[in-house]
């Protein structure tokens, strides 16, 4: 079980932990949100949540930094290219939004989607921009598919961004 998560020659080391992170983080998330925890006390459980994936995306990122200039393999570039975007967009959002709400409302935005069972669509999109990142960078990676990539990953935060602070306004 071990070298299932532990074994990075296997290109989707890196996916795996992306992708049990979330379902780790939602199945944290949904007994939480059943519970009637105190005001201060939920906002650093469900943070805490939260960090559970941004870990995992991080530890991706960090480990294939490299990989975003060469492309040589699909799933290292991806992991790499999910966060450069959320760190794009991020960077982009510090110019409308507080720099604290910028970098911390994608993954809001996704977890709100996530535990609403999909209502508000455009919390999902990037968990359905890393899946197309994975599908256009799975069988080899061009110039044109990972700038496509780039660009639908960056889209699909973006409107993470916007509905997470829309949400909140309201």
């Amino acid at each position: 079980m071990l070298s299932y998560f532990l074994d990075r020659t296997n290109p989707s080391h890196y996916w795996r932990w992306i992708k049990w992170s979330w379902v780790v983080a939602i199945a944290a998330a949904i007994p939480l949100m059943m519970h009637n925890f105190g005001g201060e006390y939920i906002v650093l459980l469900v943070f805490g949540v939260l960090l559970i994936p941004a870990l995992a995306h991080a530890y991706g990122f960090v480990m294939n930094i490299k990989a975003l200039k060469n492309w040589d393999e699909p799933g290292r570039t991806g992991p790499a290219l999910v966060m450069a975007s959320y760190l794009f967009c991020g960077i982009i959002s510090m110019f409308f939004i507080e720099i604290e709400l910028a970098f911390t409302l994608g993954f809001a935005a996704v977890m709100m989607a996530v535990l609403l069972f999909g209502i508000i669509f455009t919390g999902l999109t990037p968990l359905l921009g890393m899946w197309l990142v994975s599908l256009l960078l799975s069988p080899d990676v061009t110039k044109r598919g990972f700038i496509f990539a780039f660009l639908a990953m960056s889209a699909s935060w973006g409107l993470a961004i916007i509905t997470g602070y829309l949400m909140g306004k309201v």
